[in-house]
Formats: structure tokens, sequence, C-alpha cells
């Protein structure tokens, strides 16, 4: 089970080589565009169905993402790479620095990974993680972007009025 952006483009393809749907064949839309229809109905098997809004789709995501750091190892994990910064970390040394067992440690790595938190790059035989910054600087926007917008007397406090 794959983890999208909520506004990654998402396709519906004939079903690969060799197979042919008939009908029409339907163009690439994005998220973003097929959640455009906020309170339009759609028709299910059993009934008609509200689509979900757009704010509805981030919060999944981001709350995805959350869920990911929400382990202690994968905390850890993270924390690790960002004190390598960019150039990353061998995958035998994150296993020394965690101390857990290969198999978990892989586990944990490709968690991260499916949310789009750390990169990996190989080097000859050696595996190199790093931390995706533009990711994390989304997701830490994403929870600083409504910041003190309710409380009019911080926001008084901060504007200088």
């Amino acid at each position: 089970m794959g983890v999208t952006h909520p506004e990654a483009e998402v396709g519906w393809e004939s079903g690969g080589p060799g197979f042919s749907r008939p009908g029409p064949q339907y163009s690439t839309v994005t998220v973003a565009q097929k959640i455009s229809f906020d309170n339009a109905s759609y028709f299910d098997i059993i009934r008609n169905m509200k689509t979900r809004r757009t704010a509805d789709k981030r919060n999944e995501y981001f709350a995805g993402m959350l869920k990911a750091l929400g382990s202690e190892p994968r905390l850890r994990v993270v924390r690790l790479l960002i004190q390598h910064g960019d150039a990353g970390c061998c995958v035998t040394d994150i296993q020394k620095e965690i101390d857990c067992a290969a198999s978990t440690l892989s586990h944990h790595l490709e968690t991260l990974s499916r949310f789009g938190l750390i990169n990996s790059r190989k080097d000859a035989q050696w595996i190199f993680y790093s931390v995706n910054f533009d990711v994390l600087k989304e997701l830490f926007n994403f929870l600083w972007q409504d910041c003190c917008s309710r409380n009019s007397q911080l926001v008084t406090i901060q504007t200088g009025h």
C-alpha cells in the first residue's frame, strides 16, 4: 500500500502492458482536481456518497507522516540522520546506533521512505540514508500554518498593535 501526496498525480491507466480496456481511455488527473467537487456526490453501488475535501486529504497525509514518526526507533533514526545532514549515514552505522535487528531496522527505514521522510542512495555495496529536508519543512509548515490564528491577544502582540 503506497502513500501519495494529496496533490500528487493519480493516473488511471489501461492496466499494464498487453492489457486493453474497452471503452474510453481516461487521462491523468490530480487528486486536487478529483477533490475539487467539494460537495458533489458520486454514485456508489449502495448509495450516493460525498467526496472528501482537499483539507481532509492533507490532514490524512500528514497524520500518516506523524504516525510514522510516532515510533521511538523511527524518531531516533530521523534524529540521527538530521545530525548527519545531507551526506547521510550508512545503514550499518544506523544499525549500531539504534541497536536493533537488521530486519526490524529495514522495516523502520521502509516506513520512513514510504512517507518520503528519508532518501536512500547506493554507493558500491553500501546504502546511505539521509533526511528529506523538503518533506520535513512541508510537515512543519503544515503544523505552523495556523499558529495563533484564533488567539487575538497573541496576534495583537505579534503585530505590535
